[in-house]
């Protein structure tokens, strides 16, 4: 197998228009058109391709379209590229520019080198154009949600670069309901900092994801949570996220609903756990310096790197569900009656989230070792906390109801 010259495959450029000419991987002395699906490197100015063979090679001998092929630019200057050629059946090996290699007629390989963007998607999975447009659509629903239920909100938008690759969009929401929402979007790559070498053993990385927070005004009113998000370290990706409720007032029947409908979704899809799942975000919202869970949980879900097509359906399946799971319970709270009391109680109990968020989340720590910007990460903080000295609420009240919950074992709200 070698890499040959810069030779364009006719059609490729009109269905991917930012791409240069593509340089094909094949055995030496058969003619391209009938080249077995080896390795197809496309030059994307800094993204992954993933295409079908067959739309790259009509002629190829068999039907090949089945297979699969993600490739990773070299530095977007259309120079030849060595890397790592994989087979399908699971071998590796370096490949230096030129150099021949044993890759079958049916066989699927790849070309992976540490470029702009980082490395390979999952063989099978979506690719990462897919991916991000997806998550900037649903951005763009969850806001619209948002500003139905407060139609006075205000939305404060930020889009933003990261001097090392990639960047994002902040978005948020301030309004007399809803007091602080943030959808925010990112999709960052580059080297890895030094601070994740320990937990990324791979020299560069691509992360994108929507994070989801909104805190409304009422304390009757709970916290939501959500995030869906896509990593790739080295030769593998990954996807993860979840949802969480966090009430300053306990609702049983909200905590019912939220619960019910994320484990109808989860029940949908065989490659999900809502049980194992919901012990998980149990155990990760939970503060240990203070001996009580954030709130009421949800689900807690990452590393999930098989069958990543049907993970991805399912990823969308959730995301489409969370506006049914909480808006339901937003709508039925923002209305009632409250005191100077009950806002004080919100404010005290709001500075637990930010201490988890502060001291816990690995989404923080994350976005802040990778250079991403600071004012979009901490955009998930409450916009009015109080720290004080506070006694504990009296026996019977809904405040003590609340403390019991919360210090005790976590529920089966289904």
């Amino acid at each position: 197998m070698r890499i040959l010259t810069d030779r364009a495959i006719p059609g490729l450029e009109r269905r991917h228009r930012r791409c240069d000419p593509v340089r094909v991987a094949h055995h030496p002395g058969t003619p391209l058109e009938r080249q077995p699906p080896a390795a197809i490197n496309l030059a994307y100015r800094g993204a992954v391709v993933a295409l079908d063979v067959a739309d790259l090679l009509p002629t190829l001998i068999g039907d090949h379209s089945h297979h699969r092929c993600a490739w990773v630019e070299g530095e977007g200057n259309g120079h030849d590229m060595g890397g790592t050629v994989a087979a399908q059946g699971g071998e590796r090996a370096e490949m230096p520019v030129g150099q021949e290699t044993d890759v079958g007629v049916g066989e699927i390989a790849w070309c992976a080198r540490h470029g702009p963007r980082g490395y390979r998607l999952m063989a099978g999975g979506p690719d990462r154009d897919e991916v991000e447009a997806w998550y900037r659509d649903f951005q763009e629903r969850f806001c619209a949600f948002l500003a139905e239920v407060d139609p006075r909100t205000e939305l404060h938008r930020d889009v933003w670069q990261r001097p090392g690759g990639g960047g994002g969009d902040t978005r948020i929401l301030i309004g007399p309901i809803i007091e602080k929402a943030a959808v925010n979007l990112s999709a960052v790559w580059g080297d890895t900092p030094s601070s994740l070498r320990a937990r990324v053993d791979a020299d560069s990385f691509f992360a994108t994801g929507v994070s989801i927070i909104v805190h409304p005004k009422n304390p009757f009113a709970p916290t939501f949570h959500a995030n869906v998000r896509y990593f790739e370290a080295g030769p593998g990706g990954w996807f993860g996220g979840g949802t969480d409720l966090t009430p300053w007032y306990l609702n049983e029947s909200d905590a019912e609903h939220f619960h019910r409908t994320i484990r109808d979704v989860c029940g949908r899809h065989p490659i999900a756990d809502y049980g194992a799942w919901k012990q998980a975000c149990d155990e990760y919202f939970f503060l240990p310096h203070r001996g009580e869970a954030r709130g009421i949980g949800g689900i807690f879900f990452d590393h999930l790197d098989r069958e990543p097509s049907d993970v991805w359906a399912f990823q969308r399946d959730l995301a489409d569900a969370l506006e049914p799971a909480y808006r339901p319970i937003l709508e039925r709270r923002i209305s009632t009656e409250y005191g100077p009391d009950q806002e004080r109680w919100h404010h005290h109990r709001r500075g637990r989230y930010v201490e988890f968020n502060l001291a816990w989340d690995r989404g923080t720590r994350f976005g802040l070792e990778t250079g991403g910007r600071a004012d979009s990460i901490l955009a998930s903080l409450p916009p009015y906390v109080r720290w004080e000295p506070l006694a504990e609420p009296p026996a019977g009240s809904p405040e003590a109801e609340l403390l019991a919950l919360l210090r005790g074992r976590a529920r089966d709200w289904t």
